[in-house]
């Protein structure tokens, strides 16, 4: 079954992987669409999620992009649990 979303005994947990740097423009303000746009958007997202108690664990997967890769480490929920590198 599903949980609802106040059930205090369900953890609730987002994973997110990619393998590379922001390339899709995003809508920021005055409606504009840039890749910075878009970047803002997921730092934005994370912090969403973090407030409302989700536990966002994030996976750089083959990614060399040291702004990217970060920027995956500050979302995640404890930067230094919740962040990992997979290389393969």
């Amino acid at each position: 079954g599903v949980a609802p979303y106040g059930d205090s005994r369900t953890t609730k947990v987002i994973v997110l992987l990619t393998d590379g740097e922001q390339t899709e423009p995003g809508f920021g303000s005055g409606g504009k669409r840039n890749v910075a746009s878009a970047e803002k958007n997921l730092e934005k997202l994370c912090e969403n999620a973090k407030g409302k108690g989700v536990r966002v664990i994030t996976v750089a997967f083959n990614l060399d992009d040291t702004a990217t890769r970060k920027r995956l480490q500050a979302c995640a929920s404890d930067p230094d649990k919740d962040f990992f590198v997979a290389d393969d």
